[in-house]
């Protein structure tokens, strides 16, 4: 009996060693794939991501950062920012440190961010309760890398 557990905790210890570590969410790159706006409880915008609308989102241990591009008609906008972050769970702050939209920078802004499969899903903006406002958006990321 002694030998079988013995055995069964050396099985576990090495599943255990040789299982690679996976990336830290939300570390790595990951592009934007859909894009929501919700006034209450109704859906106002459902973007879905093509040529016309582009952006990545890159968090290393300690900093994010993203940039983007639309287009409408022949008008292009440029979207980027970055900064440092925590995560605590799904609640997650940014402290915006660059901003294409400077009213931004210097703000902290409450997220809540989630993994559901292979798709990142980023709520905002949440009150101090880490619910979301009445007026927020969703924005759904696939994994680069």
């Amino acid at each position: 009996m002694k030998v079988r557990i013995v055995f069964y905790v050396m099985v576990l210890l090495t599943v255990i060693g040789c299982t690679q570590n996976g990336a830290k969410l939300p570390e790595g790159t990951w592009k934007m794939v859909n894009f929501q706006y919700y006034s209450g409880d109704t859906l106002k915008t459902n973007e879905i991501m093509d040529d016309s609308v582009n952006q990545v989102k890159i968090w290393t241990p300690n900093y994010f950062t993203f940039v983007g591009r639309s287009k409408a008609d022949s008008t292009y906008q440029d979207n980027y920012g970055g900064g440092t972050y925590k995560l605590d769970g799904i609640n997650y702050e940014e402290n915006i440190q660059f901003h294409s939209y400077k009213s931004y920078i210097g703000q902290t802004v409450k997220l809540l961010l989630e993994l559901k499969g292979d798709t990142l899903v980023q709520t905002f903006p949440v009150d101090n309760m880490w619910k979301p406002e009445k007026s927020h958006f969703i924005e759904k990321y696939v994994r680069l890398q």
